[in-house]
């Protein structure tokens, strides 16, 4: 039974996002073997369950198939919780076929690889995220900057990136932003009136080691699967640093 592999975005109303997120599906191919779909959760798109099944029906005139989503989001907010299960639900009752949502990015090892290679000793860091309505996703957002030593600010959620940046100044911002958008236009913005003189990274899909997290984070899934042994890890083992390599 062949696997249909979809990346579900959130979506944006900007093109830049769905022109990302397409770039990343057809870079990923040669890595996987064939290129995953891609889908959107928000946006000028069709309902997401209506992409699912399009994309599933599409693949089924093939052979068959099972599909696995993966979904292409950091924080488990509102979006992981409750909308991406409940269109996965729609589509495997029209499609009678296996529809299995796998964990968010945000949940995988690869993303934490990622950010480890950029840790910097003696270098104040600030990781910027979204923010949600939701507690528990902010915190653990709090959670994981900790691990590497960083302090915690978001766009829409305390404490704001805007109030920090009026009492302090930190050496670095990485923003856990995955494409640019508006959202990403909105920091650069707040980092000029606030005369930050920190060096902001870009989004994460133009890091260096971007498409390496994202292929480890799929072939892992695939890999337990098939129940075979864990892929080695293509991250470096020493801290590295962000640098002139995607800093501004």
């Amino acid at each position: 039974m062949s696997t249909l592999r979809i990346l579900v975005a959130h979506g944006s109303r900007d093109p830049r996002s769905a022109i990302a997120l397409q770039q990343l599906a057809t870079e990923l191919a040669s890595r996987l073997g064939s290129e995953p779909a891609i889908a959107f959760l928000e946006g000028p798109h069709p309902p997401l369950a209506e992409q699912i099944v399009q994309l599933a029906q599409q693949e089924k005139s093939q052979g068959a198939i099972a599909v696995q989503i993966y979904p292409l989001f950091l924080l488990a907010g509102t979006h992981t919780t409750e909308d991406l299960p409940a269109a996965v639900t729609t589509a495997q009752e029209q499609l009678r076929i296996s529809v299995a949502l796998q964990s968010a990015w945000g949940e995988s090892s690869s993303l934490r690889n990622l950010l480890r290679s950029q840790v910097q000793p003696q270098t104040e860091t600030w990781l910027l995220a979204h923010g949600s309505r939701r507690s528990a996703a902010n915190q653990r957002i709090e959670q994981l900057s900790a691990e590497f030593g960083w302090s915690a600010v978001f766009c829409r959620a305390e404490p704001f990136l805007g109030d920090r940046l009026a009492d302090s100044q930190p050496q670095r911002i990485l923003p856990l932003l995955l494409f640019p958008g508006p959202i990403y236009d909105s920091v650069q913005d707040i980092c000029v009136a606030a005369n930050a003189t920190a060096c902001l990274a870009p989004p994460l899909s133009q890091w260096p080691l971007f498409l390496d997290a994202i292929a480890q984070w799929l072939q892992v899934d695939v890999l337990i699967s098939d129940n075979r042994a864990s892929a080695p890890t293509r991250f470096p083992q020493k801290p590295g640093e962000i640098g002139e390599k995607i800093c501004y």
